[in-house]
């Protein structure tokens, strides 16, 4: 379970009148809230400012805004939401953010990607404060278990070739024989995970009686085996998920 060491925020404030504001602004992220303030002048009209938490911190009282006390680990990036919070009375109007922890996992909201007016968004009590990031780089690791489900799950949705067309994005597909399937996880499950699998009918309509098994699992893959309708081995489309 790695530990998150550094954050970098890279915040945009809109070129436009009265766009920048003096009240404070925060990150959510990990489960908690960090102030981004530096010694500079921040959010100002057109300007785009960097705050470093944690390891080479450049924010105002870093001991408090500090990710490694309590220490926050990269499992609880996906656990919690993330965003950016303005607080106080002022109007402030936003035209980028991006966070990148410890260099590798990065949450942005690509719905802010240019400088036209429906690419800026105005936080103020009258329309909301908050604007919410997601992952757009770096692997969800898996998080510690909760219930009887678990907290690492791998799911994904495989044509007969071995594309993927969509799915949680940790794993990868290896096509090891005609009809058998290697599904190998970016992390491994901390246990034998379980899963389950069905035929799916993305390239063809296949026949009802097609079949499809669960052959062997571990912590690192699972493989999977599609037949035809006489149980000899054929490539089939199919759905997967593995949780544990």
């Amino acid at each position: 379970m790695a530990d998150i060491t550094e954050i970098v925020a890279t915040i945009g404030t809109a070129n436009t009148f009265a766009g920048g504001t003096n009240n404070p602004v925060y990150l959510g992220i990990a489960g908690r809230e960090f102030r981004l303030d530096t010694a500079g002048s921040d959010f100002q009209a057109g300007a785009t400012d960097t705050f470093i938490l944690g390891s080479g911190s450049n924010v105002t009282n870093a001991n408090v805004n500090d990710p490694t006390s309590p220490q926050l680990t990269e499992p609880d990036l996906d656990l919690f939401p993330v965003y950016i919070r303005l607080d106080g009375t002022d109007e402030w109007c936003l035209g980028e953010a991006t966070v990148t922890v410890n260099g590798t996992h990065v949450f942005t909201n690509p719905n802010l990607a240019g400088g036209a007016a429906n690419q800026q968004i105005w936080l103020a009590g009258q329309g909301g404060t908050v604007w919410y990031l997601r992952r757009t780089a770096g692997t969800p690791l898996p998080s510690p278990a909760s219930g009887t489900l678990g907290g690492h799950v791998a799911r994904g949705s495989v044509d007969q070739y071995g594309n993927i067309h969509g799915g949680s994005g940790n794993f990868t597909v290896h096509k090891v024989s005609l009809g058998t399937f290697q599904i190998v996880f970016s992390t491994p499950f901390a246990g034998i995970p379980s899963a389950t699998a069905t035929i799916w009918a993305k390239t063809n309509i296949w026949n009802i009686e097609d079949q499809i098994q669960i052959a062997s699992i571990d912590t690192n893959s699972v493989i999977i085996k599609t037949s035809d309708n006489l149980f000899r081995p054929a490539d089939r489309d199919f759905n997967f998920i593995v949780i544990g």
